[in-house]
């Protein structure tokens, strides 16, 4: 786990129909929360791109 202090806050405006989807996609249990989603979609295109994340949140 990330120290708090470590932590970043993201504020991110989407449209109203990525946010209905993503609920969607929560709402199966494919996910616990919209965070845990929306780190996991980040942790996939970074790693698609060649990057790694040194910590797992």
């Amino acid at each position: 786990m990330v120290d708090k202090g470590d932590v970043r806050f993201w504020n991110v405006p989407v449209p109203k129909c990525l946010d209905e989807a993503v609920e969607a996609a929560v709402g199966r249990n494919w996910h616990r929360t919209k965070t845990e989603f929306i780190r996991e979609a980040v942790r996939r295109e970074l790693e698609r791109l060649g990057f790694k994340p040194s910590v797992d949140v």
